[in-house]
């Protein structure tokens, strides 16, 4: 409905697309949350990475979207609560000791040199993990980044023997 009207309003394309990624991913904050604990680091750096320029904005739109749910039935102590577990989200996003612009500990290359393998997808989503663990403190050396790949590369072959073995390929 939103990018209907924006369209109609002659909204830009970059407009459309933000409003909308903004719409899609308003209640996520507020579903980040495991029972009375606020969202892991895990959580919030894939939140941010997900949801990129409008992550922010999209915070904003959480806030506002729980005040209109709520209306003249809003408890105060939960506001703050609410209020406080956003502030905790925004925090932990923008303070990341790890920026895009920061040089990898591996590339595809160190995997494929190290591991002696082929390129393919699996390179790409084994350096997503072990991005993912640097930008949460997991790991913060080039040996933790490789010891981390080779458990991931062992786990996704795993997966494959496995898939192969219920397809009736092996």
């Amino acid at each position: 409905m939103a990018i209907q009207r924006l369209s109609r309003l002659r909204v830009s394309s970059k407009g459309i697309e933000m409003v909308a990624k903004m719409v899609e991913h308003h209640l996520r904050p507020t579903g980040m949350k495991d029972g009375d604990d606020w969202p892991t680091d895990r959580a919030i750096y894939r939140y941010f990475r997900d949801v990129g320029d409008v992550a922010i904005d999209t915070l904003y739109l959480c806030m506002a979207d729980y005040l209109g749910a709520k209306g003249p039935a809003l408890v105060h102590e939960e506001w703050i609560n609410h209020a406080r577990m956003v502030g905790h989200i925004l925090h932990v996003g923008t303070s990341e000791p790890v920026s895009s612009k920061t040089t990898r500990l591996i590339t595809g290359h160190d995997l494929m040199t190290h591991y002696n393998l082929q390129p393919g997808p699996e390179i790409g989503a084994v350096l997503q993990r072990v991005e993912e663990a640097r930008a949460t403190g997991e790991i913060n050396t080039k040996e933790q980044a490789l010891q981390m790949a080779g458990s991931a590369l062992i786990y996704l072959a795993e997966q494959l023997s496995s898939e192969s073995y219920n397809n009736g390929t092996k």
